[in-house]
Order: structure tokens, then sequence, then C-alpha cells
């Protein structure tokens, strides 16, 4: 391996998503947007991450949009984790 004499360039990052919003009437998704409210109030921006997170992550049409839900391809016959779909 060559021994470099110069720097590597620069790293560019896309600007952040913006926070999605909760799945109205979920008391999960509005738990994790009041938790994501304090979060950043308080400064604890990887604590807003982590609510973006699992906002985006939790299992509603709303937020999976035409994707299947994840665990559609391999539940078989067995019935959904959630609940009924």
């Amino acid at each position: 391996m060559p021994h470099r004499t110069h720097l590597t360039p620069p790293v560019h990052l896309g600007y952040p998503l913006p926070d999605p919003p909760p799945a109205q009437g979920c008391a999960a998704c509005e738990a994790l947007a009041a938790y994501r409210a304090e979060a950043r109030g308080a400064g604890d921006l990887a604590a807003v991450s982590d609510c973006n997170v699992g906002i985006r992550r939790h299992p509603h049409e709303d937020h999976l949009g035409d994707r299947p839900h994840p665990h559609e391809d391999h539940l078989g016959d067995r019935p959904h984790p959630h609940g009924e779909r």
C-alpha cells in the first residue's frame, strides 16, 4: 500500500431527516413524541434520534407506506405479533 502524503477528501453528510409524526391515536407513538420533545429541550439529541427511530419503526400502515410489513414475508400461518392486520 502506497504511503499517502495528502489528506483524504472530506465526507459530505446530507441534511438530517425531519422528525416523523406520531401515528394518530397510537399511545406508543404519542409517548415517544412526548419524550422526544423533552429530550430535545434537555439537549439530549441522542435520545431525540432514538425516539425518531422508534416512531419510524413502529408497525403502523401510516409509517410503512406502500412497503410490506417487515414480518409479513415469514409469518406463515402464525398470528401477527402485534395483533390482526
